[in-house]
């Protein structure tokens, strides 16, 4: 851990420290003037939710109140097409941003936090429906070659992990976007690897939603079990512990399983975040594809994909170092999906590209600003427009959403929303 705000989340959950202590933890990042525009997301929510413990053990209600205030404006900017904010779908910090979300929702409960505590369950539901669409069926493989010579030093890269499968991150979470992996910049024999690709937070948090018992639910040093194990006796929420129900659950699972009418649903969970995404699932696979990258102090990461017997492939348009500031080593840009190769380009860097899973494709889906597009599986409902083709000749484009109305109503009538 990197924080003491995480360091200590467990004791900060369980009360055992005092609200001091907590507000130590908390004190470098806690802002209470704004609910945006910081420099970092996890952290800044992270801040909030040891502040509410320690405002509950210090019986401070107005301090809770004042909190709860800032939290639904929170929710109520991420719902207006910016989910997820600068670190939406990163693999860098998705067990720190959602942990400190699960927090507040838990204990929101326990405040009779109402709509507050409603907005921060759907989030944390969009969580769970971008996590299960893309996940693959097993784990992934070890990147063996991190390419660190001296043509690779200022360009982009796409890095495949083809070596032994990497057992404890099961199932592989194929998440892609900005804040999604740096490489080592310290002298030494790391210099170089790439961070976060192997190491696949998602994967825990997913494991934990779904019930899922594989060698990630099972290790005692993953902190997301812990955590959670704590909420469940301080604040507990039987009926949706991370946001979603029971039948949410299953739905989730069957979507992993690629039921049209559970990947249908599924979809319509998902938050608009502030730059598009789209979600492939295939016989082949799966990938994710973040289309823009914003810059930031972490690189985008375009693109990432898991095959079938856990290869993974990883796109970067930037050269993965760290941006101190005024580098331009993290540049904005762009992905572009043409057939099933995806492309990252960087004004003043050569394009690099990568073949997602090509094969019969059972999902679909993008989603940005501008509302959720669900391509495959078709609505069964109302004239639509035909599929757009799949199989080697990729995707396709992305149309104007404007199906969704009929899609909606579909699933009002058949899952009784």
């Amino acid at each position: 851990m990197a924080d003491p705000i995480f360091d200590h989340l467990e004791e900060t959950i369980r009360g055992t420290a005092t609200p001091a202590e907590m507000r130590g933890w908390g004190r470098d990042n806690l802002v209470l003037d704004r609910v945006a525009g910081w420099n970092s997301d996890n952290l800044k929510i992270g801040a909030w939710a040891t502040e509410l413990r320690a405002a509950m053990l210090a019986g401070d209600g107005a301090r809770c109140e004042l909190l709860r205030a800032l939290v639904h404006a929170r929710m109520e900017h991420e719902a207006a097409g910016r989910w997820g904010g600068i670190e939406c779908c990163g693999r860098v910090y998705p067990v720190w941003n959602l942990a400190g979300r699960l927090v507040l929702y838990r204990f929101g409960l326990a405040l009779g936090w109402g709509a507050t505590a409603e907005m921060l369950g759907q989030w944390l539901r969009a969580a769970g429906a971008a996590l299960a669409l893309a996940s693959g069926d097993g784990p992934g493989r070890r990147i063996l070659d991190h390419r660190i010579g001296e043509a690779e030093a200022e360009r982009g890269a796409a890095i495949r992990g083809d070596g032994e499968l990497v057992t404890w991150w099961d199932p592989f979470v194929a998440w892609a976007g900005d804040r999604g992996g740096q490489r080592v910049g310290k002298p030494g024999p790391e210099f170089g690897r790439w961070q976060y690709l192997e190491e696949c937070g998602p994967s825990e948090l997913l494991v934990h939603l779904l019930g899922l018992e594989t060698e990630t639910r099972r290790l005692a040093w993953m902190e997301f079990g812990r955590w959670l194990r704590a909420l469940d006796e301080a604040a507990p929420a039987p009926d949706a512990p991370m946001g979603c129900t029971a039948a949410e659950v299953e739905v989730l699972r069957r979507a992993r399983a690629n039921d049209p009418a559970a990947l249908l649903e599924a979809a319509s969970y998902l938050w608009r975040p502030a730059v598009p995404f789209r979600i492939l699932r295939t016989s082949a696979g799966v990938a994710m594809v973040c289309e823009q990258a914003r810059g930031s102090s972490t690189a985008c990461l375009d693109a990432c994909a898991w095959w079938q017997g856990g290869r993974t492939a990883f796109l970067c348009g930037d050269p993965g170092w760290r941006e101190p500031g005024g580098t331009g080593r993290v540049r904005p840009g762009r992905a572009v999906l043409e057939g099933w190769t995806v492309r990252a380009e960087r004004e003043g860097r050569a394009p690099v590209a990568l073949e997602l899973p090509a094969g019969e494709t059972f999902l679909d889906v993008r989603f940005g600003p501008e509302g959720v597009t669900v391509l495959l599986p078709v609505a069964p409902v109302g004239p639509v427009p035909d599929p757009p083709p799949a199989g080697p000749g990729g995707p396709g484009a992305v149309p104007k959403p404007r199906r969704r109305r009929g899609l909606c109503g579909w699933l009002r009538r058949v899952f009784g929303g």
